[in-house]
């Protein structure tokens, strides 16, 4: 892993990074899907579209109905996903010490701002972070710049961008994080390779965790 200073700030995507949201959202696909008759995912069969921005997941699974189909999904997320949604295992341990280390964090997430505001709220971690930015409230969603600029504005933030961690889990988070100009902190999950190594690998929150500690004192 590399040496970095210190951060100034750090900022998480959420799915995948900090809310185990992969079989919910799997779930919530095939609940659709087959409200038009067309075949479902088998249990993890949605890898290749998980961390997709939204605006190319409906049209390559529902075709000519990728309108209608995204009020339907929106419905069964808003009714479900509070309830069927949980935290990646370490996370909470890992904002912990993000926050014992009184380093500023948010969330930065190509979710609706309904559902991810709700979830954190959900989860008891509003006092983790100073802002949560969702889909649609920059001026264009991840992988652009825009929405991590706009969690540093709300944020209130006037540090240099190389001193800003974004933390992610898709080669969009890693795209978001060099369009800004920050560093890219990968959690590799599933020990899958970027198109170019980001800042830091880790192989899961706790490892972030341990990464982090080597700041405590400083």
């Amino acid at each position: 892993m590399s040496a970095l200073e210190k951060p100034r700030a750090i900022f998480f995507d959420w799915d995948g990074t900090l809310a185990d949201s992969f079989s919910f959202l799997e779930a919530a696909h095939n609940h659709v899907l087959e409200q038009y008759g067309l075949p479902g995912f088998e249990k993890g069969g949605f890898a290749p579209y998980f961390g997709r921005p939204r605006e190319e997941i409906y049209p390559a699974l529902y075709h000519d109905k990728a309108d209608e189909a995204r009020g339907l999904f929106e419905v069964f997320v808003k009714e479900n996903h509070k309830e069927m949604l949980e935290p990646i295992h370490g996370a909470f341990e890992c904002l912990q010490t993000v926050q014992r280390l009184q380093i500023p964090a948010g969330v930065v997430s190509n979710k609706l701002p309904a559902f991810v505001n709700g979830e954190v709220d959900h989860f008891g971690w509003r006092p983790f972070f100073l802002t949560v930015v969702g889909a649609r409230e920059a001026a264009e969603d991840k992988p652009s710049a825009a929405p991590l600029l706009l969690g540093l504005e709300r944020a209130g933030l006037n540090v240099a961008l190389e001193s800003v961690w974004y933390v992610g889990d898709t080669v969009i988070d890693q795209k978001c994080a060099e369009n800004a100009g920050a560093r890219f902190i990968y959690i590799d999950h599933e020990n899958k390779p970027l198109e170019k190594a980001p800042d830091v690998s880790v192989e899961n929150c706790f490892a972030l965790r341990d990464f982090l500690l080597q700041y405590a004192g400083n």
